[in-house]
């Protein structure tokens, strides 16, 4: 009875399976007679459509790192932004034409440039056409992107609705137009759906900020697009990294701003400003403006013209005499005091030509040479090397004249010295002697600048740097060491009497206009004939006007180069006039903004000032009083006053007031800096306790009522 039932339930599998086996083959039998014909006789179908599957591959890049300034404040951020398209082959018929309408009138709602009509007819048209692309949107914010998914028809996604999402990072200057050319251009491909950049720490930092891509395999399947394999098929890429800069972008919008005024009053072509950290090589604030083409009227500039820092080279000019005296001096060539006759004509005739100063001397030592910026000077020392031309080249090339500076920029243009070397004792001509003067040969800004920077840094030359680290997920990472990229140009010995001299520049000579207050200034101005961009010759019309310089100098924070280019003002054209009081408001703005610096603070332990804030006159006389210090007989008609140190008492100074102007209230209490700034119509705003070691808007500046100042206390 057992076996019977046993064959029973036997018999029952194999049926079952043969019904099986039978389906499946007449179901594969009908495969294959549909291929052949479809093959036999649908072939043309199939070379019209391409309907073929094929495996590949997608890249996905991480969002693009962002630029920060040295205080954190974001330069440039990557946002991901998307674009929207429509397939209307894919939905099937019915659902396409029962959710058009809706579909045309979201769409109208959301671009508000058709009508839902003219909506309609396009995407009825594009499907009755066989068209498969329609563009519905562009750069949309992920919270915009996720709104246009939830359209009708555009709801079921891309295999049934027909939905194209593409993702695209979008880079947005937080501080505008401001230092692009430093910060860089990009160009968005969107054939690619890359960024790829053309200038700026964009360029030099790209792969780092581009990061690597995820690499994704799976399938490409037409009308659908790419199916991601969602397997083990996968090769991860790393993150972006975000760049820290030493750029300050309270003192870039500063320097902007002067260097814009400087430009229109002066009918300049174009100017740049540098300003570095003279320890570090740091740069904290770079402007390159250059004129709009075709504006005649001298009034447009903007930062998309060129690199003018670091990618073009000039003539120098007279900023270059320091370099040929300090290898005068290392080499023997002459000493500080030693005295030249110049002739007292104001011409001299050195070789095949005559070389010219504006005023005629009689007799200058060397350092009155420099101070006084004499061209016959200079070629009287520089004739020492006569017979030996190469050995001044020599000493060029050890102060960084024969190669680049270094800085973290591609395309910095090369220094020419080309003329230079060509000089021997059997071919000197007045080519030689104009050399010591800053013609013949052309460097960079930033060339002359870190030479500039060496010399305020003991001889300790430092690579110019805009990075100070990289970062991912807020953590810093590769931070700049300044000290393994520096080099000694020259022993600091040799450097002291140049010093002074470039001191002297500002206090007796040249530069004497600048006269800051409560520190000192050295540098050089430098004004030459502007040489035409084609490099044709040299213009007889227009101007170029530099300085460089450091300062405090006594104890040098900052370095600093001013070149403003082009200059269409024939009656005010010198470096001394036109570039230098540019640098003075700047050291102004750092100096007064230091604590470090600041010039109100005691010069040492033995003065007789009190540390006693400065502010209202009645107030600092009561303390005086209590604490037995006298006050020296000089009366003053003002509230408002300082302190300075006299022989044998306290000297109180009148505090200088200007109804449209920024007081200086360095050194006040907050009770009379708020006083004395909220009853002139600002609005003030207090950080720390103490006196006021800082103010955001710098003393002197013209500001209009309303405006907002910080103050830093200590």
């Amino acid at each position: 009875m057992r076996r019977k039932q046993t064959n029973s339930k036997r018999d029952n599998i194999l049926f079952s399976t043969s019904l099986m086996i039978g389906f499946l083959g007449a179901f594969a039998f009908a495969i294959f007679v549909r291929i052949g014909y479809i093959f036999t006789y649908r072939k043309d179908y199939l070379e019209k459509r391409r309907v073929v599957i094929n495996a590949d591959k997608k890249e996905e890049l991480p969002l693009r790192g962002s630029i920060y300034d040295e205080n954190g404040n974001t330069l440039v951020a990557y946002i991901a932004h998307f674009d929207v398209d429509f397939d209307p082959m894919v939905s099937d018929r019915d659902s396409f034409y029962k959710h058009v309408d809706s579909l045309a009138f979201k769409i109208s709602k959301f671009k508000k440039d058709k009508t839902p009509k003219e909506y309609r007819d396009l995407l009825v048209s594009k499907r009755e056409n066989k068209k498969r692309y329609v563009e519905i949107a562009r750069n949309l914010t992920f919270q915009q992107m996720q709104e246009v998914k939830k359209f009708p028809i555009l709801k079921y996604g891309k295999s049934k609705g027909g939905l194209i999402v593409n993702k695209k990072n979008l880079n947005v200057h937080t501080a505008d137009t401001l230092m692009r050319m430093t910060l860089g251009k990009t160009i968005y491909d969107n054939a690619e759906n890359v960024v790829r950049p053309t200038t700026g720490l964009e360029a030099k930092y790209h792969t780092e900020l581009q990061g690597t891509p995820t690499i994704r395999y799976g399938l490409q399947v037409p009308s659908i697009g790419f199916i991601d394999s969602q397997g083990e098929d996968i090769v991860k890429g790393s993150p972006s990294l975000d760049i820290v800069s030493s750029l300050n972008v309270d003192l870039q919008y500063f320097a902007h701003k002067k260097l814009l005024e400087t430009l229109k009053k002066h009918k300049a072509k174009y100017g740049t400003v540098v300003v570095m950290e003279v320890e570090t090589g740091f740069i904290k604030a770079m402007v390159n403006l250059g004129r709009v083409s075709g504006d005649t009227t001298s009034q447009n500039y903007n930062e998309w013209q060129y690199n003018y820092a670091v990618g073009i080279r000039r003539t120098p000019g007279s900023t270059f005499k320091t370099a040929v005296i300090l290898a005068a001096l290392e080499d023997k060539k002459t000493f500080p005091d030693e005295v030249f006759n110049l002739g007292g004509k104001g011409q001299k005739k050195f070789a095949n030509g005559y070389i010219r100063d504006d005023y005629p001397y009689d007799k200058l030592t060397t350092r009155q040479i420099l101070e006084y910026s004499s061209n016959i000077g200079t070629s009287s020392i520089i004739h020492r090397y006569a017979d030996s031309p190469q050995k001044l080249l020599q000493r060029l090339n050890e102060y960084g004249f024969g190669d680049v500076s270094g800085i973290d920029l591609n395309s910095e243009a090369e220094p020419d010295l080309n003329v230079a070397q060509t000089f021997t004792p059997r071919n000197i001509n007045i080519e030689f002697y104009r050399m010591s003067f800053g013609y013949v040969i052309q460097v960079a800004p930033i060339q002359m600048l870190t030479f500039y920077n060496a010399i305020a840094n003991k001889g300790l030359r430092v690579e110019p740097r805009l990075v100070k680290a990289k970062m991912r997920n807020g953590i810093l990472t590769d931070e700049w060491d300044w000290r393994k990229h520096s080099h000694r140009i020259c022993d600091n010995k040799n450097l002291v009497p140049i010093r002074q001299m470039l001191e002297g520049v500002v206090l007796r000579g040249t530069a004497r206009n600048l006269k800051p207050q409560g520190y000192t200034i050295a540098g050089k101005s430098g004004t030459t004939w502007h040489y035409e961009d084609n490099g044709s010759a040299y213009s007889k019309k227009k101007f170029d006007a530099s300085f460089v310089g450091y300062f405090p100098a006594d104890n040098p924070k900052y370095s600093c180069i001013v070149l403003v280019a082009g200059i269409s003002d024939e009656n005010e054209h010198y470096g001394a006039t036109v570039a230098a009081p540019v640098l003075r408001d700047i050291a102004d703005k750092l100096f007064y903004e230091d604590s470090e610096l600041n010039r109100y603070q005691p010069k040492n332990q033995n003065s007789a000032l009190p540390d006693v804030k400065n502010g209202y006159r009645g107030d600092i006389a009561n303390v005086l009083k209590a604490i037995g210090v006298g006050i020296s007989a000089k009366r003053i008609a003002t509230d408002w006053v300082y302190l300075s140190e006299s022989k044998k008492a306290v000297a109180m100074n009148k505090l200088t007031l200007n109804d449209k102007s920024m007081p200086n209230i360095i050194g006040m209490s907050a009770k009379d800096a708020v006083f004395l700034l909220e009853s002139r119509g600002y609005v003030v705003k207090l950080s720390g306790r103490g006196k006021v070691v800082k103010q955001s808007v710098v003393a002197g500046e013209k500001t209009p009522k309303g405006t907002s100042v910080t103050l830093t206390l200590s």
